[in-house]
């Protein structure tokens, strides 16, 4: 897998570029940004710093990029012209936030940190909409999905996604089950087999590498999860990907 293939494929290996960043995993996802264009932008800018003999040590400066650039994703689905995904229709009818918000950093890096900021307009709306419909959102949904895909090769609680739309974990799972039909388990687990069955048809890596990407814990459990789900083992359903009867 190279890193244009990688590019392509929305993440980052930070051992493309012979760094090993403390409190980082190897990986950097960026699929939780729907906006292609603001996928590249971000992309490009993460391995030039990677790149960069200045490099940071720690990863907590990517992180903190990483979820800015989530945040200004699901800001331009919700207010921007088209939901953001053309930015020739940013013009000046569009919010004056939107033209603000990558310029939104302190000493060069982002304000928002950590998994338990959120920003107050990303905060007090959920909490009022999910209680009126006894569903979640469209915009808490989206929250909660991007989240999954940014974390996707870590542990994710319960309580790390009912933080992220301000709810308890009681009711959040209660929500979630009424808007999806599924537990928020069941949920993660298809965008993590979805994801492997993405790395499987592109690239070379191993099944166990592809598993430990997507957050399997083995190799074992991966191949077991994604025969029950897909109906071939990984290594079946990449040879079917590539005899073109996947």
């Amino acid at each position: 897998m190279t890193s244009d293939e990688t590019r392509e494929l929305s993440y980052i290996l930070t051992e493309h570029f012979g760094r090993k960043l403390t409190g980082l995993a190897t990986r950097i996802d960026l699929t939780g940004v729907s906006q292609r264009w603001l996928r590249d932008l971000i992309w490009d800018h993460l391995v030039a710093v990677l790149r960069s003999p200045s490099c940071p040590r720690s990863g907590g400066t990517f992180d903190d990029m990483r979820r800015s650039g989530l945040e200004l994703s699901t800001f331009l689905e919700l207010r921007a012209p088209a939901g953001g995904h053309d930015p020739r229709t940013f013009d000046g009818r569009t919010p004056a936030q939107v033209r603000r918000r990558p310029a939104a950093t302190r000493a060069g890096r982002p304000r928002l940190a950590g998994r338990q900021r959120r920003p107050p307009h990303l905060l007090t709306p959920l909490r009022s909409r999910s209680a009126d419909v006894g569903k979640l959102s469209p915009r808490q949904m989206q929250t909660i999905s991007a989240y999954m895909r940014a974390y996707l090769a870590e542990r994710i609680s319960l309580d790390d996604l009912a933080r992220e739309v301000a709810l308890s974990r009681f009711h959040f799972l209660r929500l979630f089950s009424a808007t999806t039909g599924q537990t928020p388990h069941q949920f993660l687990t298809g965008l993590r087999i979805d994801a492997a069955r993405r790395l499987l048809a592109a690239g070379d890596e191993s099944v166990g590498r592809i598993g430990h990407l997507c957050g399997f814990s083995t190799a074992s459990h991966f191949v077991a999860t994604f025969r029950r789900l897909v109906g071939h083992t990984p290594t079946a359903y990449r040879r079917l990907q590539r005899e073109g009867r996947g």
